[in-house]
């Protein structure tokens, strides 16, 4: 959580970060400590969960775009470049209200409409109010997730940082344990 606090209010940067680890290591709990620390109205804060079967196209960016107050219709007669315009404005102008912070969790399992929108605006952050957070297992199975091919496009954007998380040494355990046993009594 530190690291996610200190690079996106400290760098005065706009930036991704991509946050990989294997299934359980504590992404969502990383994610969800993070969004506690915007309470008080610090940012709006939207979180947009890509599910392993039956995601709706820009499902997880709708959600997501919707937690910011930018709740939006999405017409399917629509070209793509079109839906992906409309879906970038509203962001952009969410953003001019107040400082945000865009969550997509479970990225290994998003459609390719919401992987499509997030390079599409990798280019704009820097004029925008936004921290983009963007989860994925790091074991990622090729055959089933568009995300393989997606990756190194997103690797080449000058905004990204990438957070691999990996498991706690000993010592990290034992500070955790004592910390709450700590709390429990």
């Amino acid at each position: 959580t530190t690291e996610i606090y200190t690079l996106s209010l400290h760098d005065a940067l706009p930036i991704c970060i991509l946050l990989a680890g294997e299934a359980g290591m504590g992404k969502s709990r990383l994610i969800a400590e993070f969004r506690k620390t915007l309470s008080g109205g610090r940012a709006a804060h939207g979180v947009g969960v890509s599910r392993e079967f039956g995601n709706a196209p820009y499902g997880p960016v709708l959600e997501a775009l919707d937690g910011i107050g930018a709740t939006t219709m999405l017409y399917q007669e629509l070209n793509r470049q079109t839906q992906l315009e409309a879906l970038a404005e509203r962001l952009v102008t969410a953003c001019k209200r107040r400082h945000a912070v865009f969550i997509v969790e479970d990225a290994q399992w998003a459609d390719e409409s919401t992987l499509r929108f997030l390079l599409h605006v990798l280019p704009m952050l820097a004029a925008m109010r936004i921290l983009l957070i963007v989860t994925y297992r790091s074991e990622i199975p090729v055959q089933r997730s568009p995300l393989i091919t997606f990756l190194p496009r997103f690797h080449r954007a000058a905004v990204l940082y990438r957070i691999d998380l990996g498991p706690l040494t000993n010592t990290e355990l034992r500070r955790v344990a004592k910390r709450k046993r700590d709390d429990s009594s």
